[in-house]
């Protein structure tokens, strides 16, 4: 049996999502979850959050309001 495998979970639960996100409640992330804004998948009643995938999502919110909304052109 290998036991090198890594202990490190792949996914996060809403809550730690809603604390790296520094939100006061998990409820805002479910409600994210459920709206499929966040990449996520319900596993019976749980929701979880393929790290991975939430890490690139968040990186593409970040780089998108990162850039300008709206173009004026003169």
């Amino acid at each position: 049996m290998d036991t090198s495998l890594d202990k490190t979970p792949a996914f996060y639960t809403p809550k730690e999502v809603a604390a790296i996100l520094r939100f006061k409640k998990a409820d805002q992330v479910y409600a994210l979850c459920h709206s499929r804004v966040i990449p996520s998948f319900q596993l019976g009643r749980n929701w979880l959050i393929p790290k991975e995938q939430f890490h690139e999502w968040l990186n593409e919110q970040l780089v998108a309001s990162s850039s300008p909304k709206y173009s004026f052109t003169f």
